[in-house]
């Protein structure tokens, strides 16, 4: 640095530099415009004209500086909530800006007052909220000091009261030995009255599209419908599309997953096939309606989509069952999740119906064990039976092996890895590593060879459930990562499990920087950034990696640890607001995640069955039930329940440190 640029520098930070020498300063560079944008001593009339750089450093660092004019202040507060509580000026700014608080508190600071990274100073600031919202985000930060939680057990909310007054800091009892009465209680309070089932629930939960990707298929199979398909506008129109002459004016309102009951019901007397169609499928239709459907002289396709309709009652599905139509309609039956056990063991000893019908039920997520085993027996034959009941993560392990060793003597023809992820949602754990190779040296042959583009598609897919499979030996695992041209099945790879572990462990992190076996897709980056079972030592190097969109999404990872978010801010990578902009996804994520009723999301998040994904981006909620039904949960990610036992609620704590599971009431 000559000595021209290091006496410009001491000028722009010095408080005695005379206003015009600042303003030229600040015009010569960005880096000398930032010095002076910090620099209490520059005046309103400069900061004003600081307030319209792009450059989101002298912007940070204006909203730090005292005299900053009250026509940048609230809207940079918006921007970067965070600095404006590092202002020594900051009471005094409350006071001639009452609404300060609630313009920054509407930002995703709520969501940074949960974690560590922020001083206590902030904390109390937080907790003089109008918001609820904000206090309960309080109560979360185990730094929370017992005055500020004094003050807010004086609320007037119930619900901040008690989350104040369980808190680590509120008394000696930080263990909390009677965690699990406490908990018991308040879920028995909320599930008596109002208990779902879990199937109904996830439903539910489903139609948030930030979840829905991590859900099994086979418990979507109830939710035909997104919702960012229809116009809201439609739904005030529905009586009058319903009434249109058109036939495909009405279709709209036969199918639209908001039609109330009494209009379906009208849609009834002048529809034709394509419009029944459409009603046999709608939840929302009633069972009389339906009845009459199945009056209506047609082969199968109506049976078929009643038999798989979710407000179809018990007595009808069993009599469908119990009746001589087409199989398709009976392969629906034995689709359908609410389909009882004995109905399908009933179906399955019908020798007279196809083998789709059985394919069907060994595709149900309710067949029991000894029903797979009776069709292993009886319809051992059938390849794609058999691949079912292979790919059935119910299946016992001596019969996967069994099924797996008919497979491998007919060269492994027929046998799909990729149906068990596309149709159960999850792979049998059954499977041995040996086998995957096995079929991946076919799967990659038949690549090579194939002459058709649907079989190399094929291939493809198989190619990628194989490489997502936890038992993947890891030279295959790195090598599909590493070499393979299809992005999509390097994408597979980063979603192993092993991924991370190999990464750090056995690979090393040099692997991730630009040499012969490094990985630079930074699309590949991304996903194991995103990982959630990336552990801590992998995320501190992706957030400070040189690409902006592989340290949002370390730096978004719901198992990413407050102390590498803490360090991150003074990496040389790192750009101003950068922080702010990763949790932004969270907090989208928990205003949707509120709209579905406290029941419905304990239903969910209570349950064994709950997807990892689910409990892991909702392991920051605001409420205390949640992040304790999240801590008790068997199937709550490793690097979630660490994180859990540092929870600022003393039951959260003691539950991830100590867990058992939880009791639904009957």
């Amino acid at each position: 640095m000559s000595q021209e640029q290091e006496t410009a520098l001491q000028e722009a930070a010095n408080e005695n530099t005379p206003s015009e020498r600042l303003r030229e300063l600040a015009k010569l560079s960005i880096e000398l415009a930032r010095i002076v944008a910090q620099n209490p001593g520059t005046d309103a009339d400069i900061l004003h004209e600081l307030g319209s750089y792009a450059d989101a450093k002298v912007r940070q660092n204006l909203l730090m500086n005292p005299n900053i004019p009250p026509s940048r202040l609230m809207f940079l507060a918006k921007l970067f909530p965070r600095h404006l509580f590092r202002n020594p000026a900051i009471d005094l700014l409350i006071l001639e800006n009452p609404n300060l608080l609630a313009t920054a508190f509407d930002t995703v600071l709520p969501n940074l007052i949960k974690r560590k990274l922020v001083p206590v100073s902030l904390l109390e600031y937080a907790a003089k909220s109008s918001s609820e919202t904000v206090k309960l985000a309080v109560t979360v930060n185990s730094q929370t000091p017992k005055a500020t939680l004094e003050y807010l057990a004086s609320s007037n909310n119930q619900l901040v009261v008690e989350a104040a007054q369980m808190h680590v800091n509120w008394n000696d009892d930080a263990n909390c030995e009677d965690w699990q009465e406490i908990a018991q209680t308040a879920i028995n309070n909320i599930l008596n009255d109002c208990l779902e089932e879990f199937k109904d629930a996830i439903q539910q939960i489903a139609k948030i599209n930030e979840l829905r990707s991590g859900i099994p298929k086979h418990f979507l199979r109830f939710v035909p419908y997104r919702k960012d398909e229809y116009d809201e506008t439609i739904v005030s129109e529905l009586e009058e599309i319903a009434q249109s002459e058109q036939s495909n004016v009405r279709l709209i309102a036969a199918k639209h997953p908001n039609t109330p009951a009494r209009i379906l019901e009208q849609l009834l007397e002048f529809g034709n096939r394509s419009i029944f169609y459409e009603l046999a499928s709608n939840p929302n239709t009633p069972v009389h309606v339906l009845e009459k459907l199945l009056q209506q002289p047609d082969l199968y396709e109506l049976g078929r989509r009643i038999a798989g309709n979710p407000n179809l009652p018990l007595e009808l599905l069993e009599e469908m069952a119990d009746s001589d139509r087409h199989n398709a309609v009976h392969a629906a039956i034995a689709s359908n999740p609410r389909t009882p056990v004995y109905i399908l063991e009933k179906l399955a000893s019908n020798q007279r119906l196809n083998s789709y019908v059985h394919q069907a039920i060994a595709y149900n997520p309710n067949t029991p064990v000894s029903l797979l085993e009776k069709l292993a027996r009886d319809r051992g034959d059938d390849y794609t039976v058999r691949n079912r009941i292979a790919n059935n993560p119910k299946t016992p392990k001596q019969l996967v092996l069994r099924m797996l060793w008919l497979f491998e003597l007919r060269h492994l023809g027929g046998y799909s890895l990729y149906s068990g992820v596309e149709e159960f949602g999850m792979m049998n754990p059954h499977v041995s590593g040996n086998f995957l190779e096995k079929l991946l040296e076919c799967q990659e042959n038949t690549l090579k060879t194939a002459w058709h583009q649907q079989f190399k598609d094929a291939a493809k897919l198989e190619i990628a459930a194989i490489a997502g499979h936890p038992n993947l030996p890891e030279k295959s695992l790195k090598k599909l990562l590493l070499e393979h041209e299809k992005d999509f099945i390097r994408y597979a790879a980063c979603d192993n499990p092993n991924t991370p572990n190999f990464i750090v462990q056995i690979w090393g992190i040099d692997i991730l920087k630009d040499l012969n076996q490094g990985i630079v897709n930074v699309a590949v980056l991304k996903r194991i950034a995103a990982s959630l079972y990336a552990n801590q030592e992998l995320l501190a190097v992706l957030v400070n990696h040189e690409h902006p969109n592989v340290r949002k999404a370390a730096a978004s990872n719901p198992c990413i640890d407050d102390a590498i978010l803490a360090s991150w801010e003074s990496s040389p990578n790192y750009q101003p607001g950068e922080l702010e902009s990763s949790l932004y996804p969270e907090r989208e994520l928990l205003s949707k995640w509120e709209q579905i009723p406290l029941s419905t999301r304990l239903t969910v998040l209570l349950n064994p069955q709950a997807p990892k994904g689910i409990l892991a981006k909702i392991a920051r909620s605001f409420s205390w039930l949640e992040r304790y039904a999240i801590a008790q949960n068997s199937n709550t990610p490793t690097q979630i329940r660490q994180i859990l036992t540092q929870d600022g609620n003393r039951v959260v704590r003691a539950a991830a440190s100590f867990t058992k599971p939880i009791e639904l009431p009957e």
